[in-house]
C-alpha cells in the first residue's frame, strides 16, 4: 500500500473541502449526467475511499466501496455497476488484473484507473488492456465529474 505522506494528507483535506462547498450549492432540479450511476470505488486507501464516494454520493450515484481486488471481483459479480474507479496498485490481486477480468466478463462496464505519480507504464497497460480512462491522484472534483459523466455516457451506449 502506497502511502499518503503529508502531501496526500493535504490533498485529501483540500478534496474533503470542496465536497463540502460543493454540497452547500447542489441544486437538487438540475440535470445532472451522472444521476443515479452505480459506481465501484476500489481504492486500498479508506481515505480516498470515503473522499470519493462522499462526492459521489452527492453528486446523486449509488456507490459501492472495496478495499482490494478479490472484495471488488466479488462486487461485480453480484452487483455490477455501471462505472469502476479502480486503484491500479492494490494488494492481492491488482488493478490491472481486475481490470482484465472485469473487461472480459462485463465489457459493458467503464472502469477508470486510478493512478499515482510513476505509473505512467502502468496506466497505458490498463488502456490498452481496456480502460475507459486513467485518472491521476490527486484528482479535481470537476475533472473527476467530467471522467465520470463520460463513463456513464458510454456504459449507457454499450448497453442500448
Amino acid at each position: 500500500m502506497a502511502s499518503l505522506g503529508d502531501a496526500g494528507r493535504w490533498t485529501i483535506a483540500a478534496l474533503r473541502r470542496q465536497v463540502g462547498r460543493r454540497a452547500a450549492r447542489v441544486n437538487p432540479d438540475r440535470p445532472r449526467s451522472i444521476l443515479e450511476a452505480r459506481v465501484l470505488v476500489v481504492d486500498d486507501e479508506r481515505e480516498i475511499r470515503d473522499v470519493l464516494t462522499d462526492y459521489l454520493e452527492g453528486e446523486g450515484c449509488a456507490v459501492a466501496t472495496a478495499a482490494n481486488g478479490g472484495d471488488a471481483l466479488e462486487s461485480v459479480r453480484r452487483n455490477p455497476p455501471d462505472v469502476i474507479l479502480l486503484d491500479i496498485t492494490l494488494p492481492g490481486v491488482d488493478g490491472l488484473e481486475v481490470l482484465r477480468r472485469v473487461h472480459r466478463d462485463h465489457p459493458e462496464i467503464s472502469i477508470l484507473m486510478l493512478t499515482g505519480p510513476g505509473d505512467a507504464a502502468l496506466a497505458r497497460s490498463a488502456l490498452v488492456s481496456g480502460a475507459t480512462d486513467c485518472v491521476g491522484k490527486p484528482v479535481t472534483l470537476a475533472h473527476l465529474s467530467h471522467v465520470v459523466s463520460a463513463a456513464v455516457r458510454r456504459a449507457s451506449e454499450l448497453r442500448d
